[in-house]
């Protein structure tokens, strides 16, 4: 059944992406990054240069007072200048994505919307990045029953195929809610709840009865079902700000993997000077795990706390109608509360945006 909804958005999304859309555009994005961790090991890394190359093309195959459709294609090259160490050539990591969408109005405050999704992700001589195969359905109904009041519900279900040691198969079914209600011309708010179902093609982890120091794999399927409140809040005058805050509990049937989630972003962009732009983005999250293993093959390390963070800063200015130039700095934390066991890293970028 998993290779079933596979090959269905592997075929519709592929059928899709031979479609001539109107309105066609496409953006290309060219950058250069400085990254001090680029392999995201923990302790001292080895700094070194990446290259970007983004293309994107998007349009509307058909549209009119019933609805629309919709196409995207988004390709992606990262291409690493050192080697991960001395005795390999420098790795890549190639991404392709189509994307394919429907939208149709039933009357004025109600639309049904369908859509495929597919995504490959190659990965070369590089040990801590995974490839995939990624394919996903996706079923909407969105209603505005009075002015300032909107509501939706998704579903989704798909399938991740992985293509390295570093990730297994998965099966993913979910069911959101989301509610936005806007007051003024200027402030919006929302609220969502959220529930995952995901079945993994690994083992659950059981510990040994007669060695509790022991880790073993089970008979069984390891089976994931995480419920995620959110709430968010936008502010669109001379500055724009939105933030949020989730809430997400996972349990599973393998012990080690429940776990308590608090999650924050905000994101504040306002013009600055010269016609430029800047950005300041901040995102993180703190989990703790219900009940943690003995270090082991399939759990190396003993965690019961696990930090992320991102902060990012941007500048970014228009140079013509055709052509944009940033500059971005962005610093990562992600991994255990203690700090030998998490992966820091800075990264400087400059990229080049052009409409094709």
């Amino acid at each position: 059944m998993r290779r079933g909804w596979l090959g269905g958005a592997v075929l519709l999304a592929l059928f899709a992406g031979e479609i001539p859309a109107r309105g066609e555009s496409m953006r290309a994005t060219v950058g250069l990054e400085y990254d001090d961790n680029p392999f995201d090991v923990t302790g001292p890394g080895r700094a070194g240069w990446v290259s970007r190359l983004y293309l994107q093309q998007a349009g509307v195959v058909t549209g009119g007072e019933w609805g629309e459709v919709h196409l995207r294609h988004e390709w992606g090259l990262k291409r690493f200048w050192k080697a991960e160490d001395a005795s390999t050539t420098a790795g890549d990591v190639l991404a392709n994505a189509v994307d394919c969408g429907a939208v149709w109005r039933v009357r004025p405050s109600l639309a049904l919307s369908l859509g495929s999704e597919l995504k490959i992700r190659s990965v070369q001589r590089l040990s801590r990045e995974d490839g995939y195969l990624r394919g996903a359905l996706r079923l909407g109904l969105e209603t505005e029953p009075r002015p300032g009041l909107a509501g939706s519900l998704r579903y989704l279900q798909g399938v991740e195929d992985a293509r390295g040691g570093g990730l297994a198969d998965a099966a993913v079914r979910e069911l959101a809610v989301d509610l936005r209600l806007r007051r003024e011309r200027q402030l919006a708010g929302s609220v969502g709840l959220r529930l995952r179902r995901v079945r993994y093609s690994r083992p659950v982890l059981e510990v040994d009865p007669a060695q509790p120091d022991q880790v073993l794999e089970g008979d069984r399927d390891q089976r994931d079902l995480g419920v995620e409140a959110s709430v968010g809040v936008e502010y669109n005058g001379t500055v724009l700000v939105q933030a949020g805050y989730g809430c997400l509990a996972n349990r599973s049937n393998s012990p080690g993997y429940d776990y308590l989630a608090h999650r924050v972003h905000a994101l504040v962009t306002r013009a600055l000077i010269a016609e430029v732009d800047g950005q300041v983005f901040l995102s993180g999250q703190f989990r703790r795990y219900g009940e943690s293993l003995p270090p082991s093959e399939a759990t190396p390390v003993e965690q019961d706390e696990y930090e992320q963070l991102l902060l990012s800063l941007k500048l970014a200015r228009r140079l013509g109608e055709r052509l944009g130039l940033s500059w971005q700095y962005r610093f990562s934390r992600n991994g255990a509360t203690n700090a030998e066991e998490a992966c820091r890293k800075q990264v400087y970028a400059l990229s080049l945006d052009l409409a094709l």
